[in-house]
């Protein structure tokens, strides 16, 4: 292989070393020096290397620091029904500040949805409804596209406010329309990138991503039909269970 493509090589053994728990998330990859050694090439290769990976979200360069491998992987943990969660707070990967997640992108307009979207939301298939549409980051990396459906009548003007729930749809809800979530269901499912999700989550055409759908519900009745489309490789789901 031409050395051109060294990097391109480097880069991929480095992803693998790093998925197969050599390196873990949070810890530093060894210096630029050590891995010129280790490879026997040109500390241009080894930068050109670590700036592939940097650019996938798999790496963190800290200048005085050393190169951090990212941790992304997001847990969501099943509360029992005792409280309603928010979807970033299930969506926060481990052990990460709540001040480096964000909502980046908010787009609301009207569109007519599907039947099944129609059927929980009681109204007629020609109706039209909001849809807002939303990209979740953490650490300036897509972990989650987001897609509510919601009834024109309970929130009229919505596309007005867009900058006002920039990061949190359910306390502008209450705020603004005097509307509080009473109760939601979740469901998990496997699905796989659209053409759209690939360029929203910079993933390919095709990638696994596990769909959060939930169903949730105020005092007025059916409330929100939202779906987030989460990168199955920065998530995971954790049970407790007591006998």
């Amino acid at each position: 292989m031409g050395p051109n493509l060294a990097y391109v090589q480097i880069s991929e053994d480095l992803r693998s070393r790093i998925d197969k728990g050599e390196f873990k998330p949070g810890s530093l990859l060894p210096t630029e020096a050590e891995l010129q050694d280790y490879y026997r090439v040109s500390r241009t290769t080894i930068r050109n290397a670590l700036g592939l990976l940097s650019k996938s979200g798999l790496l963190a360069s800290k200048r005085g620091y050393g190169t951090q491998v990212t941790d992304f992987s997001s847990k969501m943990l099943l509360n029992g029904g005792h409280r309603i969660t928010r979807i970033r707070e299930n969506l926060l990967p481990e052990n990460s500040d709540p001040a480096d997640s964000a909502i980046s992108y908010v787009h609301v307009d009207k569109t007519t949805a599907s039947c099944k979207v129609c059927d929980f939301l009681s109204i007629p298939v020609s109706e039209e409804v909001f849809r807002i549409q939303s990209l979740s980051i953490n650490q300036g990396q897509p972990l989650a596209f987001i897609t509510n459906y919601m009834r024109t009548d309970l929130v009229p003007g919505l596309e007005k406010y867009s900058d006002e729930f920039q990061n949190d749809l359910d306390t502008f809800l209450q705020d603004r329309y005097q509307i509080t979530m009473t109760k939601a269901n979740d469901s998990i499912t496997a699905c796989s990138a659209t053409l759209v999700d690939s360029r929203m989550l910079g993933v390919s055409v095709g990638a696994p991503l596990i769909t959060l759908t939930r169903k949730a519900y105020s005092s007025k009745g059916p409330l929100e039909y939202r779906i987030s489309k989460i990168r199955a490789d920065r998530f995971s789901l954790e049970i407790d269970m007591k006998g």
